[in-house]
């Protein structure tokens, strides 16, 4: 059950900033953007082991990829490998289990900057701890 797993902050590469739900809401479709850290639920995340799955503490919802390769919240499914992460902790890195890809600030603009997944290399905006 959801509720009983452990949500935190993903802080970005710049550590000021942190994964976030755009505008709180808890709608499908939503982007995940960076953000300037905060106390908000929309700012909290589990990470399921058992399904690979990153879980959004205000809307239930699952982290996903879009065909885009755009980052979004989506209702769960734990057959959709768009919703499979791969945790790396000497990379500090977030891969996609869909395509490979990394999650990924785009053009390292930390303040309100779109998530994405691009290929992966050692840049500071694709390091989330």
């Amino acid at each position: 059950m959801v509720s009983k797993e452990s949500y935190k902050k993903i802080r970005t590469g710049n550590k000021k900033y942190c994964l976030d739900v755009y505008s709180g809401s808890k709608r499908n479709n939503i982007p995940l953007i960076s953000y300037g850290c905060h106390n908000g639920s929309n700012q909290q995340f589990a990470y399921k082991k058992g399904s690979k799955q990153i879980i959004i503490k205000s809307s239930k919802k699952c982290v996903d990829v879009t065909k885009r390769n755009r980052v979004v919240q989506n209702k769960c499914n734990r057959v959709t490998k768009s919703q499979k992460w791969k945790y790396n902790g000497k990379t500090k890195q977030y891969s996609s289990m869909k395509n490979k890809k990394c999650l990924d600030v785009a053009g390292k603009k930390y303040d309100n900057g779109n998530l994405i997944v691009y290929e992966c290399n050692n840049g500071s905006n694709q390091k989330f701890s």
